[in-house]
C-alpha cells in the first residue's frame, strides 16, 4: 500500500455505487486525521464539528 494512502495502521479508500474503488486524491483526508494520530487518527464527531468542519 502506498504510504500516501497510511495513517498507522488506517488506510484511505472511496468506493462507488457499484463497489469499485475510485481514483480519489486523499491528501486532504490525510492531511485532516494525521493531527489526531494519538486518537488512532479519529475525530470525535462533537470536536470534529466543534472546529467548524462538516461531517461528510
Amino acid at each position: 500500500m502506498p504510504d500516501n494512502l497510511k495513517n498507522g495502521a488506517w488506510v484511505f479508500g472511496a468506493y462507488g455505487p457499484d463497489g469499485k474503488a475510485l481514483a480519489e486524491d486523499f491528501t486532504k483526508c490525510r492531511a485532516c486525521h494525521a493531527p489526531v494520530a494519538q486518537k488512532d487518527f479519529v475525530h470525535r464527531y462533537d470536536e470534529f464539528c466543534a472546529q467548524g468542519h462538516k461531517a461528510h
